[in-house]
């Protein structure tokens, strides 16, 4: 299922905000580091003059096939984050199931393949996985978030202080992406995480984990 989504993603092509973003950036084929300079100054204005996307709007210049290796790129960008995302979304789910140690593997195993084949049959929203545009912002932070919270979760059963690091800065470059719904996930997510170590361990501040 992942490999077919993987290769129909690969036969994306350029529309709409693709051009209108790429042109705002305002340079074509510069050195790397005058186009990344570029690509900061571009998520910047972004931020302060339209919508706080600054990872989105970022992604958006840094990668963007107009200005750099046209098609070629795009299509490799589009597999990456096709493949990306499957490989934290099975990651996440894996993580969550282990939560019982019980949990045997075939089970597991069918569970997760459910969920992909759920993401890989839903049509309404074909953007995050055939629009470069849609793909930087949306499903590039949200794959980055479930990352995040992967670390997070290391973080609490392994009292891991570079897995908190991680954590926080995945954590940030996700929170650059599109709208509120994704925050909003985050923090239900954070709030239940809270929760449950809060009944666990009776105390009322889960930094208190790294210690």
């Amino acid at each position: 299922m992942v490999i077919s989504m993987v290769h129909a993603a690969s036969y994306s092509v350029l529309a709409a905000d693709d051009f209108s973003h790429g042109n705002g950036v305002g340079i074509f084929h510069v050195s790397f580091m005058e186009y990344l300079l570029a690509s900061f100054t571009y998520s910047k204005s972004i931020y302060l003059t339209w919508q706080g996307t600054y990872f989105s709007m970022f992604l958006q210049a840094l990668l963007s096939p107009i200005n750099n290796f046209g098609f070629r790129q795009l299509r490799c960008i589009m597999a990456a984050n096709a493949l990306m995302f499957y490989v934290s979304l099975i990651i996440f789910a894996w993580k969550a199931l282990s939560v019982n140690a019980k949990e045997k593997l075939h089970v597991k195993l069918m569970i997760i393949a459910i969920l992909v084949f759920s993401f890989c049959g839903f049509e309404s929203y074909p953007e995050i996985f055939f629009w470069f545009s849609g793909a930087t912002s949306y499903s590039f932070p949200l794959s980055i978030l479930l990352f995040a919270i992967v670390l997070f979760w290391n973080t609490y059963e392994k009292k891991s202080t570079i897995s908190f690091v991680g954590a926080i800065v995945l954590g940030v470059m996700a929170m650059g992406g599109p709208s509120l719904y994704q925050g909003l996930d985050v923090l239900w997510l954070c709030f239940l995480f809270y929760i449950s170590y809060f009944l666990q361990k009776k105390s009322p501040c889960i930094i208190s984990l790294l210690r």
